[in-house]
């Protein structure tokens, strides 16, 4: 008998991801006030441009669209001399009274690539291809320069990354910040924490999945790159326990459904003594763990199956997988590659699976990358479900 699985992406499938895309304004608007200036935000068409290329990650978008920043404003200004942090630069360009440089993001950072490989932070990546060479023309003025590192380097950590720092406070808020990472609060914004992301899936339809759900009609699961607490001595600090996907499952009601985070991901990492960057999608494994969970609910069991398969190490976990009818519900291409390749590895496993691809987006962007992977295009999560055989 095949089996339905439901695989859904969170911010842009599931809900709207304002709280996120105000946390992201407010901190890169920080770092544009500190410089003297009204604003830096480049508004929601640039980040959509972003996501598009693969870079959905907040701690990837902010660092890098405020190197591009950095790098135009030394352009403009031979004459300045390269501090060796950021907040330094912010307040000698502010001393300065420089304006804001026109930056044309696409044309700048498009030189660089998108990202389409698993096991690095995409910040990693333009820091190891700056100084390597190949994007080195991208950050002439910046490259190998300490302020690029301090910029770019150790993007999921706040006590070592300014830009990832004010981030989480600002989408945590201030008393939340410091009650999880033990630091004080710096930029004391106190709007932000306040907005509730937009459900994008209609009550409707919520209350038909969980209750087919719960009949045993369907197996579902969500796959985040968005931290999640995980039951487990997270350590000090530790930016991937942060519960911010699971305000979203707490809002939906979906408690009881399988998830998959930044946490989950983190927590088996640290037991298969990896990364997790090399288990988060577009690594085959975040989808691979999905459906494992899905199915099995055993979190590490599903993970390390999907590790196995990926590194050509035998596993039994698969060896009760009736057929497989897939479906993914992505906003983005790296979830979309991610289930292309778990579905090769399950076919070499020996499990039938099919896999529809569900590109849920309006932005021309978005949807040229996603119809690049044989997508199926439709404007909500609703639609595409209105069209799955339930």
């Amino acid at each position: 008998m095949r089996k339905t699985i439901l695989l859904f992406d969170m911010d842009g499938v599931l809900v709207e991801p304002r709280r996120y895309r105000a946390s992201l304004q407010s901190t890169m608007d920080y770092f544009g006030r500190i410089m003297g200036w009204d604003s830096l935000y480049p508004g929601e068409s640039t980040i959509a441009w972003f996501e598009s290329r693969g870079i959905i990650s907040e701690w990837d978008i902010a660092p890098v669209y405020i190197a591009g920043v950095i790098e135009a404003v030394l352009e403009a200004n031979t004459y300045m001399t390269i501090p060796n942090d950021l907040l330094t630069f912010c307040e000698m360009v502010k001393r300065a009274r420089i304006s804001k440089p026109e930056f044309d993001v696409e044309t700048i950072l498009g030189q660089l690539p998108g990202l389409k490989k698993s096991g690095f932070a995409y910040c990693d990546m333009v820091l190891y291809l700056v100084e390597s060479g190949p994007a080195r023309a991208v950050f002439s003025r910046l490259a190998g320069t300490p302020l690029l590192d301090d910029i770019l380097q150790h993007s999921r950590n706040v006590h070592l990354n300014l830009i990832t720092r004010v981030f989480q406070e600002v989408f945590l808020g201030e008393n939340a910040f410091e009650n999880s990472f033990h630091l004080p609060a710096i930029c004391f914004d106190r709007n932000t924490e306040r907005i509730v992301d937009r459900p994008l899936i209609t009550s409707d339809w919520n209350s038909a999945l969980k209750k087919r759900w719960q009949d045993g009609l369907v197996d579902m699961a969500i796959f985040t790159a968005r931290p999640s607490a995980q039951d487990y001595p997270p350590g000090e600090g530790r930016i991937e326990f942060s519960p911010e996907a699971d305000i979203i499952v707490n809002q939906l009601g979906w408690q009881r459904i399988p998830m998959i985070g930044l946490g989950q991901l983190q927590y088996a990492a640290d037991q298969l003594g990896c990364l997790s960057v090399e288990l988060m999608k577009p690594s085959p494994v975040h989808i691979l763990g999905a459906i494992g969970m899905a199915v099995t609910r055993d979190l590490l069991g599903s993970i390390q199956a999907g590790w196995n398969l990926l590194n050509d190490k035998p596993t039994t976990f698969y060896d009760s997988f009736s057929e497989l009818d897939i479906h993914v519900f992505e906003d983005s291409p790296v979830g979309v590659r991610s289930a292309d390749k778990a579905v090769d590895l399950l076919d070499i496993q020996g499990v039938s699976a099919w896999l529809t691809k569900w590109g849920i987006s309006t932005d021309a962007n978005k949807v040229k990358e996603l119809q690049k992977l044989d997508a199926q295009i439709v404007s909500t999560v609703n639609e595409a479900l209105a069209r799955v055989d339930l």
